[in-house]
């Protein structure tokens, strides 16, 4: 495995995988990457080797039996992003954004769809599945979902599309069931900062709970995530308000928290996760560039993202990502999955019907 020089410079990374998901189950790590059209899982005692672990497929969509026929991408398959792996209420999920396309002008000019927020569920006790669609979620233009629980009530964050198509702000809403997301949907944060803008989109996305004490942050994804310009914003939870629901409680900092590091080589870093090691030590998994921008760079169909993963510390109650004398960056190597999930049943990619305007849809979680 390659590792970080904090004097600056990072060897090897050979990742083409985005949107990482680490936590820790047990005696092992998990981890959720996308390659935009199958979730891939791995899992492993420790993060000194994963990279040598090859994944299992969670989930795949029917790209993948389509070699390189790019159009037939746009006839009516579909793509999948942001996946998370949570235990609800004593069952395992894995929740996803997916897009469905259609081909009304398929081949000239395929429109896509807007982007829907997904649920599978593990049909075992296991976090390794075997996982099976259960449903779509009552969100209109959501994206990049995530629960937690906080004083005993599950919640789900994500981040909202608004209606000049553009802006993207974080939401968050009780959870009813581990499938379906109630009222009151709260917007808690849209961009107003410059740096929440930068890369030409003004976007807060990628939500991420980290929770200490009884302290609660909320770390997201600022300004365009293709691009260098992307960091890492953090809202808190104000001291003495336990309502996660009223906008007013939350603290929202004026400036990145983490942020490109170019004698590291990290560019544009989003998306993070949060999981303890053994011993107590807090890590945040991410995706960064290793190379700045030359073009059209983006997340998980760039051979230029990587997958990184960092130890932090806290001061003052506040968690600190900023880089510490020595310290430690993994990366991770691209394997491509196997065609079976953990338990080595095969997947038929084809039967997929959340992303395949034939089959039946899955039906959509309501509390209403």
């Amino acid at each position: 495995m390659a590792k970080g020089n904090p004097k600056g410079g990072i060897d090897n990374w050979l990742l083409e995988g985005g949107h990482p998901f680490l936590t820790r189950i047990g005696n092992l790590y998990y981890m959720l990457i996308t390659r935009h059209f199958d979730i891939a899982l791995y899992k492993n005692e420790s993060l000194n080797n994963l990279d040598s672990v090859i994944p299992y497929r969670a989930f795949c969509s029917d790209f993948l039996n389509i070699g390189s026929n790019f159009w037939a991408f746009f006839a009516g398959w579909g793509e999948m992003l942001a996946p998370e792996l949570h235990n609800v209420d004593g069952s395992w999920y894995i929740y996803f954004t997916g897009w469905k396309w259609y081909n009304e002008s398929y081949p000239t000019s395929p429109p896509s769809s807007p982007p829907e927020l997904w649920v599978m569920k593990s049909t075992t006790d296991s976090p390794d599945g075997p996982y099976v669609l259960s449903n779509s979620l009552d969100i209109t233009q959501g994206m990049h979902g995530t629960t937690f629980k906080w004083r005993g009530q599950n919640y789900f964050a994500w981040s909202e599309i608004q209606s000049d198509s553009s802006t993207q702000c974080l939401k968050v809403a009780p959870m009813c069931s581990a499938t379906a997301v109630g009222y009151p949907r709260v917007t808690i944060s849209c961009p107003q900062y410059d740096w929440e803008k930068a890369g030409g989109k003004a976007v807060n996305e990628g939500p991420a709970a980290l929770m200490e004490g009884n302290q609660l942050f909320i770390v997201y994804t600022a300004g365009n995530s293709h691009t260098e310009s992307a960091s890492m914003g953090m809202l808190q939870l104000k001291s003495g308000n336990l309502d996660v629901l009223n906008p007013s409680s939350w603290k929202k900092g004026d400036k990145p928290v983490f942020k490109t590091d170019s004698a590291r080589l990290q560019f544009g870093p989003s998306n993070p996760s949060f999981t303890k090691a053994p011993g107590g030590k807090w890590l945040m998994a991410y995706q960064a560039k290793n190379v700045s921008d030359s073009g059209g760079l983006h997340e998980g169909g760039s051979s230029l993202v990587k997958v990184w993963v960092k130890e932090f510390d806290w001061k003052g109650g506040i968690p600190n990502f900023e880089p510490a004398p020595n310290q430690t960056y993994f990366g991770y190597r691209h394997v491509f999955a196997r065609d079976t999930d953990a338990n080595g049943n095969q997947l038929v990619c084809p039967n997929a019907p959340w992303n395949n305007q034939a089959a039946t849809p899955a039906p959509v979680s309501s509390c209403k």
